[in-house]
């Protein structure tokens, strides 16, 4: 199965962008992508910098990471829907 995570919010308190979308995807589905999960970064997607002017200037780099099978996402309030991809 993988995991693509959307937008994630940097912190100072972040090592770095990986960082950044392992605690958001725990915080967000609590699937721990550095402790657990068997989890594995893929890589990267392309940088995505949305053109609306209804939108500030953000740029949104996705990753992808594969986990065991038997991960279960357990979504919070800001998740619309969870699709596993294999």
């Amino acid at each position: 199965m993988t995991i693509k995570c959307a937008l994630s919010l940097y912190l100072d308190s972040d090592r770095d962008i990986v960082h950044t979308a392992m605690r958001e995807t725990m915080e967000e589905v609590a699937i721990d992508l550095e402790h657990g999960a068997g989890a594995e970064l893929l890589g990267a997607l392309p940088i995505l910098e949305p053109m609306s002017p209804r939108l500030p200037p953000i740029s949104v780099q996705p990753f992808v990471w594969s986990v065991s099978a038997d991960v279960v996402a357990v979504p919070n309030e800001e998740v619309a829907a969870v699709r596993w991809t294999g």
